[in-house]
């Protein structure tokens, strides 16, 4: 127990690192200078006709409202904003910031995905999260050199296909290494990393207007470089020696495979408390890709969870790429306070959230139905929405911030269960590439809202973002639910 412990901190350690070298590039390009705001048309410069933007970079040439373009840019030459600000520093405007925050990265994420998940069902699981934190590392040492939008987006296609390698062999082995009863728990626990990952990201904001955005993505490709070399000793069961007097015996054996696939035995088996609390034999039976295929997508409940996972991530994508943005513009004076309590936002509320809905259904399956598992997150999403609208329409800086700790509270509870859930239903020959798929279509279906907001918004208004945000996760939120509730029906 101390050794599976022990290896789910070392992978929780590398998602942290994952997600903070992830996300970085939004706060990085959130830092605002508010000596030169865009409040009127003489702050402003206009890159297409009919739009506005504040001036991203001392290139850019001024061709209407010359006077003004080129004292708003001459103010960010005297602030230094090109140092602080990854969007200034490298000359992106919103619709290519929206690009490197969507597909730019998704793209190869999404694709190695898949070859990650057969993967992870067929080598050794700690080298493929070893080698991937080390190559996302020196993806993060590359954004800090990188000058333009060209090279930004290379950088954000190889980040994305290193960091695609890590969660499916993340996920499969937190299954072999924790009994079923614990394995919603310890999904949560490692889900942690998306908050405390988050909640770096956001302290970057701070780092970015200390150090600069070159040297803050230099410390974290550091950071990643360390847990890569330290994910090399974390435990492999696949490839180990087990003693047989420590082997489970075919009768425990069989009580956790029907633990998994039958509610009614699962909820017999641990009846007057005699729980289980082994890892089921960890499998050596290798399944071919079409094999594998066919466990995952014959199961109904499974299918429609991928559906229900990516309209939440569709919301989800959209308040991580441009809530930074929303509060830059909407309280351009709290920057530096934003990046400090957005930071405990994310991390404590997330935190919390993602344990507390682990422990609820870990607890409430057994007393009651594994539907629980999608019930607990559905009323998660409906209850966190309106605090999210809270959110966007206080004039308050201190209630959006208080709104948003409510928001993450209610809506974060559900990863965890979800991937126990189908860590459950799937045989272990086939769960690796079962979080592949899901992550697959999660992430395709999640980074189209960074790219729609990006495209849509104006570059300078806070309404523009602000009802972009208001839709999309309203759709997400109140979608998703409903889709989970169906996937409850089908258990």
């Amino acid at each position: 127990m101390q050794k599976s412990n022990l290896c789910l901190s070392i992978l929780l350690l590398a998602y942290i690192c994952n997600q903070w070298s992830r996300y970085s590039i939004v706060y990085l390009g959130s830092v605002s200078t508010p000596d030169c705001g865009s409040d009127n048309q003489a702050d402003a410069c206009f890159f297409e006709e009919g739009k506005k933007e504040v001036p991203l970079c001392p290139s850019y040439e001024c061709h209407s409202f010359i006077q003004e373009c080129e004292r708003c840019q001459a103010c960010y030459k005297e602030h230094d904003a090109a140092h602080s600000n990854l969007q200034y520093g490298t000359c992106l405007t919103s619709a290519q910031y929206g690009v490197l925050n969507s597909f730019g990265y998704a793209i190869t994420f999404s694709l190695c995905n898949l070859v990650a998940g057969r993967a992870a069902d067929l080598y050794n699981r700690k080298l493929i999260v070893s080698v991937a934190a080390i190559c996302w590392a020196v993806a993060s040492f590359a954004q800090g050199l990188s000058h333009d939008f060209a090279q930004l987006l290379l950088v954000r296609m190889f980040m994305g296909a290193a960091q695609a390698f890590s969660t499916p062999a993340s996920y499969s082995l937190i299954a072999d290494l924790f009994a079923v009863e614990r394995r919603a728990s310890a999904n949560g626990i490692f889900s942690l990393g998306v908050y405390v990952g988050g909640g770096l990201s956001s302290l970057s904001l701070i780092l970015s207007k200390s150090l600069g955005w070159r040297e803050t993505s230099f410390v974290i490709g550091t950071c990643s470089l360390l847990v890569g070399l330290l994910a090399a000793f974390t435990e492999e069961p696949r490839y180990k020696k087990v003693d047989a007097d420590s082997q489970i015996t075919s009768e425990s054996e069989e009580r956790l495979l029907s633990s998994a696939n039958d509610e009614e035995s699962y909820l017999a088996t641990n009846a007057g408390g005699n729980e289980l609390d082994t890892p089921e034999p960890v499998s050596t039976k290798k399944a071919s890709l079409r094999e594998a295929a066919s466990l995952v997508f014959s199961d109904v409940c499974v299918s429609l969870i991928f559906v229900a996972a990516a309209i939440r991530f569709f919301g989800g994508f959209a308040i991580a790429s441009f809530l930074p943005i929303f509060f830059k513009r909407q309280f351009p004076n709290d920057n530096s306070l934003y990046g400090t309590l957005n930071a405990l936002v994310i991390t404590f509320g997330g935190a919390i959230s993602a344990s507390l809905g682990g422990w609820l259904t870990d607890r409430y399956s057994k007393v009651y139905s594994e539907r629980m598992k999608v019930w607990i997150p559905a009323a998660g999403f409906i209850l966190g929405f309106a605090p999210f609208v809270v959110v966007l329409y206080s004039e308050n800086f201190y209630i959006a911030i208080l709104a948003l700790f409510f928001e993450y509270i209610f809506a974060e509870c559900w990863f965890g269960p979800v991937i126990a859930l189908m860590q459950n239903r799937i045989p272990s020959e086939a769960r690796g590439i079962t979080i592949a798929v899901f992550l697959f279509i999660a992430s395709m279906v999640g980074n189209i809202s960074p790219l729609l907001i990006g495209h849509l918004d104006d570059g300078q208004t806070v309404s523009s973002v602000r009802s972009s945000l208001l839709y999309l996760v309203g759709f997400s939120y109140i979608g998703s639910s409903l889709v989970f509730l169906l996937a409850g029906g089908k258990i």
